[in-house]
């Protein structure tokens, strides 16, 4: 259906509508909602409402709020990177408690970011927000209580990143997931950031271009870096006990180290590729072992590596069930 300027309009897959103010490179509506935030939404998601069939006001659970930060596009190498976060704030800024917490999503950067959130535990999967976020915006996504956040869910993100009116450089397909654990959570945890005026737990998704995945290699070493800083790894992991049990073991960095300042693409990816070393060797004798390793999409270079190392020292490995790992893992069998 041809959705025009004045259009009502209501949403084909959520809750709500309003009259489109604004189309912009005739794929994006501008909806001027009931309660007065300005939505971007596509055009292919919106159905027009005729004249004769008024669509009834109905309460929007929650509408998504939006704060905008002083916005100034360069035209630089630098301005034209990515910088894309979750961040957590405190329900009471004063005391930083976690009795409930406020989810935003932080669009850093020049371009407009077409989103889904979700969390995810185990095979299901619950939306939390999605349509477009706007170049330098915050979004509101939703609320929680602490006790939800102890469920050790996990908070996952699709995102493409796109320019109206003017030619861009074509950026990669974000997939990232982050585990909500109690310990991310602690007051101690939320710092002040370039975002928010309270206190925040900040969780990047991509910085200046770096995806979860490592964007480029450098000359120092992890174990350089082990000497200069005085930093704590995880628990590792350890074989299971069932020798027919599957080992899972998640390399994506924040679920291997707690603090990640000074550590240079490199340094990261050697941590990784280490600690994917040392769980083969602990394992070597267990013939027949299962091992299943979390690399994520990201880049692909992570999971590169690891295959040509598997390559090279001819272990039998394939993908791990799509079902519950997407393209995101790889099973080798020791």
């Amino acid at each position: 259906m041809n959705i025009r300027v004045g259009d009502q309009i209501k949403y084909l897959n959520d809750v709500g509508g309003g009259k489109v103010i604004t189309i912009r490179d005739k794929k994006i509506a501008v909806v001027l909602q009931d309660d007065g935030f300005e939505v971007p939404v596509l055009i292919t998601e919106c159905i027009k409402v005729e004249d004769s069939e008024p669509e009834p006001i109905r309460q929007q659970v929650q509408a998504p709020v939006k704060e905008t930060y002083q916005y100034t596009e360069i035209n630089s190498p630098e301005n034209e990177q990515l910088n894309l976060l979750f961040a957590w704030i405190p329900g009471d800024p004063k005391s930083f408690e976690v009795d409930d917490t406020d989810l935003y999503l932080v669009n850093d950067s020049n371009y407009f970011c077409q989103y889904l959130c979700a969390l995810t535990k185990g095979n299901k999967s619950q939306t939390v927000g999605q349509g477009v976020i706007e170049p330098n915006t915050k979004i509101l996504l939703d609320s929680y209580e602490k006790r939800f956040l102890l469920e050790n869910q996990k908070l996952w993100i699709n995102g493409q990143f796109f320019k109206i009116d003017k030619p861009f450089e074509k950026k990669r397909v974000v997939d990232f997931a982050v585990t909500l654990k109690p310990e991310k959570f602690e007051p101690k945890r939320f710092k002040p950031n370039d975002y928010f005026d309270e206190p925040a737990v900040i969780n990047p998704i991509i910085k200046n271009d770096f995806y979860e995945g490592i964007e480029q290699l450098s000359e120092k070493s992890i174990e350089n870096v082990k000497r200069e800083k005085d930093f704590t790894p995880k628990k590792e992991a350890k074989p299971a006990q069932d020798k027919n049990a599957i080992l899972e073991v998640d390399l994506h960095i924040n679920e291997l180290l707690d603090d990640l300042s000074g550590l240079s693409n490199a340094d990261i990816l050697n941590y990784q590729m280490a600690k994917f070393r040392e769980v083969l060797e602990e394992n070597k004798t267990n013939k027949g072992k299962r091992i299943v390793f979390i690399h994520g999409i990201g880049n692909g270079t992570l999971k590169t590596e690891l295959r040509k190392e598997l390559d090279r020292k001819k272990m039998r490995h394939q993908d791990a069930s799509f079902r519950e790992y997407g393209f995101g893992a790889t099973m080798v069998i020791m």
